[in-house]
């Protein structure tokens, strides 16, 4: 009832200064005036699949078109693109259906340890990380390490035809892509120029839980950029924002600047 009356809008509208520890009060207000997104997938990716059971790796083709050279991808969703926004999971695996791969999954749901690194939990972190090595070191045998996306650009994957609307980027702090530079992949599957939409979202890991007086002014900054941008390019265009790697990077509220915010892979 506060935030619909507009009586702790003020954080947001101009977040103040991050002198010293905030009061529980101050911290409440941060998170209140950030709520966790709406509109999102009622099951998970993998309940959707209806293979949720923790004995069985899913393994997921086509069988039209695997043959002897098909090559077999080994797809880690993580828990985010999994249980949070399940829509960034299965749009991975219908793209890795889509060119023809073996995708297989590991045997139910993983977290890759970093939320619990990131929140100085790191002896934790790391237990989780050697635990999934040796899982995946038993599932699967790999040389190479690609980001969907890379994979998707490496396959010749191109959207054609793209009018009318304008794309931004933003390349995560901790970006999965190693191999090739993000906005160039971006720019190449979308088929047009995609712009970098720089600056921290402020969100990722367990930033905006733990420490949500500074998180604010962070994503406060990357708001008052996005919106920068919208006033120097737009010019009344439809515009869609785009993001690769953690899903807390997706919680940024981007209807403050009228942006639809999507993963490239969607």
């Amino acid at each position: 009832m506060a935030k619909s009356l507009g009586l702790i809008q003020n954080q947001v509208k101009r977040p103040p200064a991050t002198l010293g520890k905030p009061s529980i009060k101050a911290q409440v207000i941060h998170i209140i005036n950030k709520p966790m997104p709406g509109g999102l997938p009622k099951k998970t990716s993998r309940a959707l699949l209806d293979n949720e059971d923790n004995r069985m790796v899913p393994v997921i083709r086509d069988p039209k078109k695997v043959n002897e050279d098909s090559e077999a991808v080994f797809y880690f969703p993580g828990c985010g693109s999994e249980r949070l926004f399940g829509q960034v999971g299965l749009a991975t695996q219908a793209m890795l259906y889509e060119v023809g791969a073996i995708t297989v999954l590991p045997p139910g749901y993983l977290c890759c340890g970093y939320p619990q690194t990131s929140a100085g939990e790191a002896e934790k972190g790391h237990k989780i990380s050697t635990d999934n090595r040796v899982l995946f070191q038993r599932v699967a045998n790999t040389l190479n390490y690609l980001d969907i996306h890379e994979y998707l650009l490496e396959k010749n994957v191109r959207l054609e035809g793209v009018t009318g609307v304008r794309y931004m980027y933003h390349d995560p702090c901790h970006s999965p892509m190693k191999t090739h530079q993000p906005q160039k992949v971006v720019s190449t599957l979308m088929g047009v120029q995609v712009e970098l939409n720089d600056r921290c979202c402020g969100e990722s890991g367990t930033l905006a839980v733990t420490l949500p007086d500074i998180s604010t002014p962070v994503r406060f900054r990357k708001v008052s950029f996005t919106q920068s941008c919208l006033m120097s390019a737009l010019h009344a265009r439809p515009q869609r924002s785009g993001t690769d790697g953690p899903p807390s990077c997706r919680h940024l509220n981007s209807s403050a600047c009228a942006v639809f915010h999507a993963g490239p892979v969607e």
